[in-house]
């Protein structure tokens, strides 16, 4: 359709403009910022009536015999028309106003002001209603043609809609771009309602116009334009309701068939000003006059169809629809079987999937063709649109939007990218955290790049297609080693890059044919990634990228998205997380998503949950930063994670959900916490640090796997872990809860931690709870066992911190097995064994326990619990100091008995029979350890323990050695029942250690018939033996 675009003129100095019509369509009235209000009896009159209403004049609106203005005077203030007299002030403010709207019949106004208020006023009582709730100043203001509602923008990113009766907001949308003044903003969002009936209301949203529902206000449909590169600011509806007008911040005038949703006129500003005012002729010529910031004003003539074209269009269309449609898409004959001659357009629209039409009634009425009416003069709307949900567009995480004169383009770890984008200044500034990494930058923004991304290697930026010229991508090498300093690279044309995000000596670029490109940080292309949607968002860390993307049309105010886990390490390409959808919660979007420190998925939405996912393919909420919000209004912006330090990095944004950049906002931490029942009990606390270290824990565990050094933290975090259960199991059992207890046990990590409760259970007198603990401990060993047995790798790498468990529950258990594990000679059977030789101890503990509770008689052995009381070596005298000063006056006879000991070990060691095998080392343990408890020996299965041994022989040997105490009498015990197992195994030795082992025999016999005050000097000499052959085994090592 050929349209009559006039040539702009001057209308007044540069700034905000707005411009209405007069009620007949005959006068054009503007106002600017240079105050004054101008009458023009059409687009070619040279001399205007001017009338001077202050030092600025924001907003005009004309109706019946006067024109209400706003200024800089803070009230609306009334004038005579044409005459342009004062005729009161309707409404005052405490600063300027910025917007009118005014009903039908001119007797309700309403303004909106900087102040963040709106006033409903009525012209004839002077009563005022005032709207509040906007944090920033209005925008645009709509009246509903039934004085019902109220729309708004406002600078604080929202569109609202108000209840005049009760002052209340029924809905909002978050789609206009944050400003922080009128004069500042680019896109005013202003909102238009349907005429006569307000059906429906148009919001400008982004690049398009949406239509919305009134009272469910569901999206129903939009418009939009392939030309369109900026968002609309102003939706204007035609006098008739069935076109729609709509202007963007780039020049561009588009106009659409409200009822066919096509689009009959669009058009271009010849310089590409931002349009800041628009308005329809009330003469129904489809007439448009519009105002540019520089001051200018135009009109546009022929914007709708003349009413011939349009009749005949309609007409075509509803023929169509009947005729040929039907052939297309036949219908059910049972739809017609109330009324032959009734023909349903809505149930043919339905059938084929037509657009709505949107006509005058309030009601969505049926097309009834019959002998008096003509179907084709009874066009209504029809069957309804399902609502459609808003997808939400792309972004970089830890930036502020695109819009914003001062920006961050990335704010992480590394460092800060900040962007300028002014009319005197076009730049991007880079600071490091860490200036030793790289000095900061300052570079030209000569392509206008929006996206940025900063890691220790590259910095990287992206801009969109501008014009002619395509979308480019460049890198920035920080640690360049043959002087090369950056590289760029244009995509194919027609495509533009979305997200951006770099790693470990790699770079991706995510663009909107769902294209994910990778290349590596010297300029080499990789592979290239179909993504299965349009990208929401991607992230980086070390090798591994996280993408998110719109995984389909979610339900009615959700998103739904869906994401993927990529590894790049030794440059393949491979995905760790499948596809899968992204948890979110309902009704709302997403605001960030990347790694932690230590590499977990993390992910932000509105409304404050941060999520994580877990290393067992789950997503789990681990913070609620609106809870630590004092506003409504108030939100995090967050920057990093740290699973380690258990918190989180952000920046409080108070009314915003960004940060500014000036002055440099404060880095606060916020600690991470799983969202338990009955948060403030004693028991929730510790339920909710027991997981929440749980996660830290297999994260730490996985680092471990992968090389990195987290063993400390790792250890840490174990104990942590190992005091929370525990306390938890104290908390049960004096809670009286003992089903509960158990149940704890369960969780405990280890079987160490199981004895430790039992343990206390006994020392409670619960021995009811202390035999269910122990059963659980059995089983738990058993499982350990187990796991032994089938993953020997896994046991090698659990085994780093089986040592240090040990030794901190068992510390002189954990020595005798460092001193055992000597006589091996490979570290990997070093670990076995200690494997095996702990595993065989904490059964025999369990063991011990159990026999103590079930013979009641036998637990007043006195050697056994001398034993238990002394763990670390209570058979150390002074006399072995003293011997061993001697030092390496010996050290000859020491190492023959060292090898004879080796010699003898290695033999045992030969024995086919597994049974032998486990009773000779568990010989060798209790031999090495005499001091251990009753509980930590061991026992076999055909031959009989130690313990049994000792209570039949206890007597005899009491008789035998009637002067030694219990102590030295349980350790004469243990070298008589290591000679009496040595014999019945009938161990072959070499000549070496039949040698070694001769004077052992001697020794006994002589103990046997001498007196206690020999047996004294023995045992000295066995304990400098021990610490002597520790020497000289240290010695040779070095050596």
């Amino acid at each position: 359709m050929n349209v009559k675009k006039r040539p702009m003129r001057y209308a007044h100095t540069d700034g905000h403009t707005d411009v209405c019509y007069s009620d007949n369509g005959k006068y054009i009235l503007t106002c600017g910022i240079d105050g004054d209000v101008r009458i023009w009896a059409g687009l070619e009159d040279d001399d205007p009536s001017s009338q001077c209403v202050g030092e600025q004049a924001l907003t005009v609106v004309c109706k019946n015999d006067h024109y209400y203005v706003g200024t800089d005077n803070n009230n609306v203030q009334a004038y005579s028309f044409p005459g342009s007299d004062r005729d009161g002030i309707i409404s005052r403010f405490t600063a300027a106003v910025t917007h009118i709207a005014i009903s039908n019949d001119g007797k309700r106004i309403v303004a909106g002001s900087s102040d963040m208020e709106i006033h409903v006023s009525n012209v004839g009582t002077s009563k005022t209603t005032v709207l509040t709730g906007h944090k920033a100043p209005i925008l645009g203001v709509a009246l509903d043609p039934k004085d019902k509602y109220v729309a708004s923008s406002s600078c604080d990113g929202t569109v609202r809609v108000w209840t005049i009766d009760d002052t209340q907001t029924v809905h909002s949308w978050n789609c206009v771009p944050v400003c922080n003044a009128f004069l500042a903003a680019k896109c005013l969002g202003r909102p238009s309602w349907q005429p006569k009936t307000g059906h429906y209301l148009a919001v400008p949203h982004g690049k398009e116009i949406r239509i919305y529902e009134r009272e469910t206000w569901n999206k129903v449909l939009s418009f939009s334009h392939d030309q369109v590169k900026q968002d609309f600011s102003i939706s204007a509806y035609s006098p008739c309701g069935n076109y729609l007008a709509g202007c963007t911040s780039g020049g561009d005038i588009c106009v659409w068939n409200v009822n066919l949703h096509t689009c009959v006129m669009s058009t271009r500003h010849d310089r590409g000003y931002r349009i800041c005012g628009l308005a329809w002729n009330p003469g129904g010529n489809g007439e448009i006059a519009y105002c540019d910031v520089m001051g200018q004003l135009g009109t546009i003539e022929d914007c709708i169809p003349s009413a011939s074209q349009d009749n005949s269009s309609v007409t075509q269309e509803k023929t169509m629809t009947v005729d040929d449609m039907i052939h297309l898409n036949p219908i059910d004959d049972d739809d017609d079987d109330d009324n032959e001659n009734v023909i349903s357009l809505d149930k043919i629209k339905a059938e084929l999937s037509q657009p709505s039409f949107f006509g005058d009634n309030d009601k969505l009425s049926h097309a009834v063709a019959d002998d008096d009416d003509d179907v084709e003069s009874k066009i209504s709307g029809v069957a309804r649109i399902a609502p459609v949900c808003d997808l939400q567009p792309p972004f970089q995480p830890s930036s502020t939007p695109v819009h914003l004169q001062h920006r961050f383009m990335v704010w992480n770890s590394v460092g800060i990218v900040r962007c300028y984008s002014t009319e005197d200044e076009n730049s991007v500034d880079v600071e490091f955290h860490d200036t030793s990494l790289h000095h900061a930058l300052h570079i030209n923004n000569f392509f206008k790049h929006t996206m940025a991304t900063l890691t220790d290697e590259v910095l990287v930026l992206a801009c969109e297609i501008q014009d002619e010229a395509p979308s480019k991508v460049v890198c920035v090498l920080l640690n360049s080693w043959d002087g090369s300093k950056e590289w760029s690279v244009d995509l194919p044309e027609g495509e533009e890059a979305l997200a951006i995000a770099a790693g470990k000596g790699w770079l991706a670029v995510a663009t909107d044919t769902r294209n994910l490109r990778l290349f590596t940080v010297a300029g080499t292309q990789r592979e290239v990634v179909s993504l299965p949607g349009p990208v929401v968002c991607v992230a980086g860390h070390r090798n591994r990228l996280l993408t998110v993307f719109h995984n389909g049309m979610g339900l009615p105010g959700d998103q739904s998205l869906g994401f993927a886990v990529f590894s790049l390490g030794s440059g393949q390409l491979q995905v760790l997380t499948a596809f899968q959808p992204l948890s979110m919660t309902p009704k709302s979007t997403l605001k960030w998503a990347g790694f932690s420190d230590e590499g977990t998925p993390f992910t932000l939405d509105s409304a404050g949950i941060i999520r994580m996912f877990s290393r067992k393919s789950f997503w789990l909420p681990l913070c609620d930063t609106q809870a630590h919000c004092k506003g409504k209004s108030d939100h995090y912006f967050v920057l990093g994670i740290s699973e380690k330090c258990q918190n989180v990095r952000c920046v409080l944004c108070k009314g915003s959900y960004y940060p500014p950049t000036t002055p440099r906002p404060a880095v606060a931490e916020i600690s991470l916490k799983l969202p338990m029942c009955e948060a403030t009990t004693e028991k929730s606390v510790m339920e909710e640090r027991f997981w929440r270290l749980q996660l830290a824990c297999s994260t730490t565990g996985d680092m471990c796997k992968m090389g990195l050094d987290s063993f400390n933290d790792k250890d840490a975090l174990d104990r942590s872990i190992k005091e929370t259960v525990i306390k938890l199991f104290a908390l049960a059992c004096r809670s009286g809860f003992e089903y509960r207890a158990v149940e704890i046990c369960d969780l405990m990590p280890s079987h160490h931690v199981v004895q430790l409760a039992m343990k206390y259970a006994s020392k409670l007198g619960k021995m009811n709870l202390a035999d269910k603990v122990a059963e659980v401990a059995t089983r738990k060993v058993d499982e350990r066992e187990q796991g032994f047995q089938n993953d020997q790798v896994d046991n090698i790498y659990t085994l780093r911190y089986a040592s240090d468990m040990e030794s901190r529950f068992l510390p002189s258990r954990s020595m005798s097995l460092e001193e055992s594990s000597s006589t091996y000679g490979t570290k990997v059977n070093h670990l076995l064994e200690n494997a095996t030789n702990a595993s065989t101890e904490s059964e025999s503990l369990l063991l011990a326990a159990t026999k103590q509770k079930k013979c009641e008689a036998q637990t007043e052995i006195k050697p056994l619990m001398s034993l238990g009381q002394k763990r670390l070596n209570p058979f150390k005298k002074s006399v072995a100091r003293v011997e061993s000063s001697r030092g390496l006056a010996n050290l000859d006879a020491l190492y023959a008995q060292q090898k004879s000991d080796k010699n003898k070990c290695n033999s045992i060691l030969e024995q086919p029979p597994p049974p032998q095998k486990t009773k000779i080392k568990q010989t060798t343990l209790s031999a090495l350890k005499p001091a251990d408890s009753p509980a930590v020996r061991t026992t076999a299965k055909k031959l009989p323990t130690f313990f049994e041994w000792y209570e039949k022989e206890k007597d005899a040997l009491a008789e035998e050695f009637p002067d030694l105490s219990a102590s030295e009498l349980s350790r004469q015990g243990m070298k008589r029942f290591k000679g009496s197992i040595q014999s019945d195994t009938q161990v072959p030795v070499t000549n070496s250690s039949a040698e070694s082992q001769t004077p052992v025999p001697e020794t006994k016999k002589r103990k046997s018939e001498e007196e206690s005050g020999l047996h004294e000097e023995n045992p000295p000499k066995k304990t400098i033996t021990s610490s002597s052959s520790k020497l000289m085994a240290f010695a040779f090592k070095k050596s």
